[in-house]
């Protein structure tokens, strides 16, 4: 899932549309605001759902956009846990340490050396997210996007301490 008017990036909006990626239809381009236009984004739903009931894996960002300090994760949103919840998916954290330094948010190419540290975690079980009722899944989502951003930021902790070579912070 990525934000619709990527799709119309040079050489990489094709891309991204050929390997499958879907737009997401949000109100505003404002940085912050996450609010989707709910009946623009209704047929991607309904194709999401899909695609996922044949057992398929989505990946997203829950933060929603370049984090500036990447030592502290951003404010996950909620409304991204309301399928998972819906369809009682199972939750895995792709965490990474040092992409800032490959790629900084002002350069207008990345490519730099460093090394990325990448971690796999699985957050939640979906048994344990599945929820049924319009008001469980919002209740699900405020629940889960808490666990999950608490979980990742206990490994971009651990990324920092070992980083800065305290062994203590980094058990």
């Amino acid at each position: 899932l990525m934000m619709y008017r990527l799709f119309d990036a040079f050489l990489t909006g094709r891309l991204w549309h050929l390997c499958g990626h879907l737009p997401v239809y949000f109100k505003s381009d404002d940085h912050g605001k996450f609010s989707v236009d709910k009946e623009r984004q209704a047929g991607v739903n309904k194709q999401l759902k899909g695609f996922l009931g044949l057992g398929r894996i989505l990946i997203f960002c829950p933060e929603g956009q370049i984090n500036k300090e990447p030592r502290t994760l951003q404010p996950f949103r909620r409304g991204s846990f309301a399928m998972p919840a819906e369809m009682g998916m199972d939750i895995w954290a792709f965490t990474t340490h040092n992409c800032q330094k490959v790629w900084p948010k002002d350069a207008s190419m990345g490519g730099f050396p460093t090394t990325v540290k990448v971690t796999l975690t699985k957050l939640m079980d979906g048994d344990e997210t599945k929820a049924q009722t319009a008001e469980e899944i919002k209740g699900a989502c405020v629940i889960m996007a808490a666990k999950c951003q608490e979980k990742m930021q206990v490994v971009v902790d651990k990324y920092y301490a070992i980083a800065n070579g305290d062994s203590k912070k980094a058990q």
